[in-house]
């Protein structure tokens, strides 16, 4: 595709000579994210043991209730604690490698980038800036419809502008992404059989004070019993905070949904999806049904086809054709190949292209199995590289499309 700006690049061993890192004090200084030393080996051996005890309690329980129950309930302890401390000794570590290694990787990288103007020739440095604990505004995630849950963990936020277009890339954690179906069973009240249950049980305990028990007492101390155990004691939701800081930490280490947003200066007022066939990797999918309401008709494409597996959606088929180039298929189908995943989905909508990739690792961080500090960082360089040439691969001919 011919684009408005060809885009410089400095290569790693440049960056890599800047930064001067010390490898082996890094290498220390992560190693509990790999499980090494001597507090590695021991919460790598209390985890098996855990998990060898919780079975051999399982087994045991078949024979004596008491002895399975005596089994298992040490073993979980000494799991969950195992996996407690790892965790945080392994975010530890991982925060120590983006501190050391990562931002100043980022930092030489993006401002080492600069622009070129194909038409006029006039160069200018990529203006970027690098958020180790950023996140994209959740109305921009929703806006471009290609994530069920705007709540995912975040990390890794480039925001930037190469020539004239604004651009934004993130680190998603899917695996901490809630699909609208948990969300509306979180939320939902009781249904009618639970109703039941609570009925019944108010009734016992009404009856149990000796007075004339009623409907409408019945319902009204059913009622009051339901919202007493919603309501959490300060206790409680210290500890339900408490934990979903946990929790969060630990989806940091997790595989990657790669958000990637920008503003190409095309004015349009349809809106167009490629999406899975099903949710994946906390992808959005879209049904017929959902289709038809929101007013969108499977998409038409002419000589062109999309990765496998992902289907288009559009409003207007005529302005899509225009949006949806052979030459941007092309383009996207060789980054998808390249980034090596089969969960992908682009939209067009509010005037942004936007295009998320899910993966199984947890990309722009170190890699735990790997101890090779300069081929962990010289991976993260190449994840970052292949991402931020969406700019320039994408780029339109703003000659043609313009918002003015």
């Amino acid at each position: 595709m011919a684009a408005n700006h060809d885009l410089t690049i400095p290569p790693f061993e440049q960056i890599w000579a800047r930064m001067n890192v010390d490898e082996a004090a890094v290498r220390a200084d992560t190693k509990d994210l790999r499980f090494e030393g001597g507090a590695g080996a021991v919460l790598k051996i209390g985890m098996c043991l855990g998990v060898i005890g919780f079975f051999l309690g399982v087994l045991a329980y078949f024979v004596s209730n008491t002895l399975g129950i005596l089994i298992i309930l040490p073993s979980v302890a000494i799991m969950g604690v195992s996996v407690f401390v790892g965790l945080k000794r392994a975010g530890a570590a991982s925060d120590t490698f983006t501190e050391s290694v990562g931002a100043p990787l980022m930092r030489q990288l993006l401002n080492g980038m600069a622009s070129h103007d194909t038409v006029s020739g006039d160069a200018s440095p990529m203006q970027a800036a690098y958020t180790p604990r950023g996140e994209v505004p959740r109305p921009l995630l929703a806006a471009s419809g290609l994530v069920y849950d705007t709540r995912m963990v975040q990390e890794d936020v480039v925001t930037g502008r190469l020539g004239a277009t604004d651009f934004v890339l993130a680190d998603l954690k899917w695996r901490s992404a809630i699909t609208p179906e948990e969300r509306a069973r979180e939320n939902s009240e009781p249904s009618e059989r639970q109703w039941r249950e609570w009925r019944s049980v108010a009734r016992k305990r009404l009856n149990d004070t000796g007075l004339r028990v009623t409907r409408s007492m019945v319902q009204a101390e059913a009622e009051t019993m339901y919202w007493r155990s919603r309501r959490r004691s300060a206790l409680e939701q210290k500890l339900a905070d408490a934990l979903d800081a946990k929790m969060r930490e630990a989806h940091r280490l997790g595989p990657s949904l790669v958000f990637f947003s920008a503003d190409f200066h095309k004015h349009f007022t349809s809106e167009t999806y490629f999406l899975p066939r099903k949710r994946v990797r906390g992808l959005e999918a879209m049904e017929k049904r959902e289709a038809d309401g929101a007013g969108l008709e499977p998409m038409r494409l002419v000589g062109t086809q999309m990765p496998d597996g992902v289907e288009g959606w559009t409003s207007d088929q005529a302005e899509a054709r225009y949006l949806v180039t052979p030459q941007l298929i092309e383009a996207l189908n060789a980054f998808v190949a390249e980034a090596g995943s089969d969960a992908v989905a682009v939209s067009f909508t509010d005037n942004r292209m936007n295009i998320a990739v899910g993966v199984d690792t947890d990309r722009f961080s170190l890699d735990p199995t790997n101890g090779d500090i300069r081929a962990a960082t010289e991976q993260i360089y190449r994840d970052m590289v292949r991402f931020l040439r969406l700019v320039q691969d994408f780029d339109l001919n703003t000659r043609i499309w313009t918002k003015d």
